[in-house]
């Protein structure tokens, strides 16, 4: 697997592009939601749809891409920077970049606030191993070596082997059941909320001006700069943000396969399948995350 420098962040239409692939995803989540919403209510032991499973899914796959955006900063930034600009604490002429971080600033109340967005993130994504089972992190890091090493367990028609396929569907299940205790009916409203305000603080931080006034190049720089100034961090940026596009994209694929998970159908799974790229961008990024402590030592 080869490795790349962690500095290297995804420009904006890179960006934008997994930005659009979450908005998406909420839509899905969104209307299931609301379908689910109008049946009538099941007898106690009837199944559960399986299209509410799903849909939680898809919303969770986009609340871990803003996760990783929270890790990356994007959204603390901006809302150092609004309250700076509101309070007359930057030391430039804000010029066309005033409106959208006013305005960032005067709906701050109607968002998530950073403790509630902590709060959700923690509840999905940080649980810690306990005695009824693994944490989310030891989940999915199985879940991803077992997708990414299924290239070794393919036969010559370049499908992935039975053996392999028991595999990825054990451990696809054991991070379907951990979410089943987790996820809630709010899981579709907050990836949206969340979603809306990443995209405007993206927007105001790849803003001309603010650029400009920051000597950037470009919004990571941006990132950088505003939280080694203002808040004495110096955030590691494009591990998590390819991270989180990664998680993005196996988690939805979970979601989209879930009736065959729980059904122990045959899994179509090919040696050239995006997954497999996605599961390996995961492990790379986040094995970049764990050395990036020690390079900072050591610079």
């Amino acid at each position: 697997m080869a490795r790349r420098d962690p500095s290297d962040g995804p420009d904006k239409p890179a960006i934008d592009a997994v930005l659009t692939r979450a908005r998406h995803l909420v839509a899905k989540a969104t209307a299931m939601t609301v379908a689910l919403a109008d049946l009538p209510e099941l007898p106690a032991l009837d199944p559960v749809p399986a299209g509410a499973d799903q849909a939680q899914l898809h919303a969770i796959a986009v609340l871990y891409l803003a996760a990783e955006l929270e890790n990356a900063k994007v959204v603390p930034v901006v809302e150092t920077l609004a309250s700076l600009g509101m309070s007359g604490g930057l030391p430039f002429d804000l010029g066309t970049a005033a409106e959208p971080l006013a305005a960032f600033w005067r709906t701050r109340n109607e968002r998530y606030a950073a403790a509630e967005r902590q709060a959700v993130f923690d509840r999905l994504f940080g649980a810690p191993k306990t005695d009824s089972g693994d944490g989310f992190d030891l989940l999915f890091v199985d879940l991803c070596s077992v997708l990414y090493h299924s290239h070794d367990g393919f036969v010559q028609q370049g499908a992935v082997s039975v053996q392999r396929a028991v595999g990825i569907r054990t451990h696809a299940l054991s991070l379907i059941e951990y979410f089943a205790s987790r996820g809630s009916a709010t899981a579709a409203f907050a990836a949206n909320e969340m979603l809306a305000a990443i995209h405007q603080a993206l927007g105001i931080l790849d803003h001309p001006e603010i650029k400009v006034a920051f000597g950037a190049r470009n919004l990571w720089d941006v990132v950088r700069i505003v939280s080694l100034r203002y808040s004495r961090e110096q955030p590691v940026t494009a591990p998590h943000v390819r991270r989180g596009r990664a998680g993005l994209e196996i988690l939805s694929w979970v979601g989209d396969n879930l009736p065959l998970f729980n059904s122990g159908g045959a899994l179509q799974l090919t040696a050239d399948d995006p997954i497999i790229g996605a599961a390996g961008e995961w492990i790379e990024d986040s094995l970049a995350l764990t050395e990036a402590p020690m390079r900072a030592a050591a610079a």
